[in-house]
């Protein structure tokens, strides 16, 4: 192989290059003893030459052996590799001619199973022909008997397609009033949902007019307040008025009879206070002090005394 070569010639380059070393170096010195010294100097310098491509040689001879060496173990590899596919490849021969024999068994067997069978046709056949020629009649009834039979047959088949017909149309029937009632139940939908908007505006609408409405009937109501409160007012004014003047109108005719006043739970908060700051109304007072368009009058003090207006007051 060429591997082998490439061994052996840089085995043989490593002994030449090691000869020419040590012929040279002796070469050398023997021009350097025999001859002059400018010759010596010349055979060193041829020398020098001499040992620097010798040590060229020695540094490629390296590489090659270096080389060789990498070679060498990709052999090694390639020889262990082809070995174990040589291996996978003998133990696929095997089993391929093992498979080889059992399909060989198989076709063999299947062989004989076919001629089996193809001889129990063939005889199976022939009985079969040998009772007919026998007994044609017998055969012609089998045959009637079948033929009846398979009428009966189509017959089921055509009522039970007449019925699968009907039945098809029955759900057919039923499929489209389902569809009928769903665009009703749309429909229906639809407007309730429409309805439904508008009884939303409606309460909406309801809903601020009943707002507006109480905002108003609560103002009118605070208004209805206000005004009671000053009639009530009012008429207390009047009414008082009405017993300041029947009070002076008697006090002024000297009449000797006595006008009782209400009592204090029910007269006004402001003429009861006035009545307990003037001692009670036991002299018969006249209205409430603040008011400036009543008359302010004071009762006699005395029975037999006389009163501004120089009238004489009668006993009381």
């Amino acid at each position: 192989m060429p591997k082998s070569k490439t061994s052996v010639s840089t085995r043989q380059l490593t002994l030449t290059s090691q000869s020419l070393g040590s012929l040279a170096a002796e070469a050398h010195d023997d021009d350097c003893s025999s001859n002059s010294s400018d010759t010596c100097t010349e055979v060193d310098a041829d020398y020098e030459n001499l040992m620097s491509r010798i040590r060229q040689q020695n540094e490629e001879i390296r590489q090659l052996q270096s080389e060789n060496k990498q070679l060498a173990e990709e052999l090694d590899q390639e020889r262990s590799l082809g070995s174990k596919q040589l291996q996978e490849l003998e133990a696929a021969s095997k089993l391929a001619e093992r498979q080889i024999q059992e399909l060989s068994a198989e076709l063999v067997r299947s062989r004989e199973a076919g001629k089996r069978a193809q001889h129990g046709y063939e005889t199976r056949a022939i009985r079969m022909h040998e009772e007919t020629l026998r007994d044609p009649f017998e055969e012609r009834r089998r045959l009637d008997i079948r033929l009846q039979q398979l009428e009966l047959d189509a017959d089921r088949m055509n009522s039970d397609l007449r019925s699968s017909a009907e039945e098809r149309a029955k759900q057919r029937e039923v499929i489209r009033q389902a569809e009928a009632d769903r665009d009703a139940a749309q429909k229906l939908y639809v407007a309730s949902e429409r309805d439904r908007t508008k009884l939303k505006q409606r309460i909406g609408e309801l809903s601020r007019r009943t707002r507006q409405q109480e905002t108003q009937l609560s103002a009118a109501a605070q208004d209805w307040l206000k005004k009671n409160r000053q009639l009530g007012v009012m008429r207390e004014d009047v009414r008082w008025k009405k017993i300041e003047s029947r009070v002076t109108h008697k006090l002024d005719m000297g009449s000797t009879a006595t006008y009782e006043l209400p009592k204090a739970a029910y007269l006004p908060k402001r003429l009861a206070q006035s009545l307990k700051e003037d001692g009670g109304g036991g002299g018969g007072g006249s209205g409430s002090q603040k008011r400036s368009d009543s008359p302010q009058r004071s009762p006699p003090k005395s029975s037999s005394g006389a009163r501004k207006d120089g009238r004489k007051s009668t006993a009381a």
